[in-house]
């Protein structure tokens, strides 16, 4: 974690490499928007909700607000790619 509560030995903030703390961004996000046997996997929103409510102690707010913005251009990438790939269904669309 940012304050120094997590492994590994206590490392605080940039006291971690720049790559480990971009790996738990990407680790958390995914835990928490995936299906668990235990839970039903979060909406993008909630999960905003609770990585922004740890912002500052367990993440890097500047780091995090740009996790943040990667993900909503890759989902808007992603949502105009299979728009685009979707096939019609109007008979008379040549």
């Amino acid at each position: 974690h940012l304050d120094g509560t997590g492994y590994p030995r206590s490392a605080a903030g940039r006291g971690t490499h720049l790559a480990s703390r971009v790996v738990q961004l990407a680790d958390v996000y995914d835990a928490l928007g995936t299906h668990r046997p235990y839970r039903a996997a979060m909406p993008t929103e909630k999960i905003r909700q609770i990585m922004s409510e740890r912002s500052g102690t367990a993440y890097e707010s500047d780091l995090l607000g740009v996790f943040f913005e990667m993900v909503t251009n890759r989902t808007a990438a992603s949502d105009r790619n299979a728009k685009a790939a979707a096939p019609t269904c109007d008979p008379l669309a040549a």
